[in-house]
């Protein structure tokens, strides 16, 4: 019912929803068992998905953040290798400015979205890992030299990824214990919803 007054609403303005492009995702509670939901628009039922992708983020039907963590991974290695032979491989460039490099571009694509994510222990590890090696690359430590990633954090002037992590989460929650008590991330709950 409320998606075809959102569809009734969009054409009383010009705008068409399109029926290819359009996907419906259910996330059940954990304590509940999934069943597909039937969602149609002018009685053509949508697909249902699995995992899609909005705004760079992959939401999955379970809510796990596996793939997404995996994605952005990807994406931060795909950044670092990029940077390879222009900066991590220059012995003219010093350290400080490389530290610089890898926090504006390799940790902004491993942490994007991240203020929003409830992660697991196996989640920091998995970013932590990453971000230590790419340190390390950066330092020109080898893993057999046993350079502790105390040593190695302290010589970057860069905090642990646990740490970015919790400075996000707690940046994000700022931002929302002042906005206006009207918006819908300050309400806890979506208008009209009980």
């Amino acid at each position: 019912m409320l998606l075809d007054r959102f569809v009734a609403a969009s054409r009383h303005l010009g705008l068409c929803v399109s029926l290819k492009k359009t996907e419906a995702l259910f996330q059940p509670s954990p304590d509940s068992t999934y069943t597909a939901p039937m969602v149609t628009i002018d009685n053509t039922p949508l697909p249902v998905a699995d995992t899609f992708c909005y705004l760079g983020s992959r939401i999955q039907r379970t809510g796990s953040l596996d793939e997404e963590i995996t994605a952005h991974l990807a994406q931060a290695n795909s950044a670092f290798g990029r940077l390879r032979k222009r900066l991590w491989d220059d012995h003219g460039i010093r350290i400080d400015t490389k530290v610089a490099v890898h926090r504006a571009v390799v940790l902004r694509s491993l942490l994007y979205s991240s203020e929003a994510w409830t992660l697991y222990r196996r989640h920091i590890k998995k970013l932590n890992n990453f971000h230590m090696r790419c340190l390390h690359r950066i330092h020109k430590v080898k893993w057999q030299d046993k350079v502790p990633n105390t040593i190695i954090l302290e010589k970057c002037g860069i905090s642990g990824i646990e740490a970015i992590l919790l400075r996000h989460q707690f940046r994000w929650c700022g931002h929302v214990y002042h906005m206006p008590h009207t918006r819908i991330p300050k309400l806890g709950q979506l208008p009209g919803t009980k």
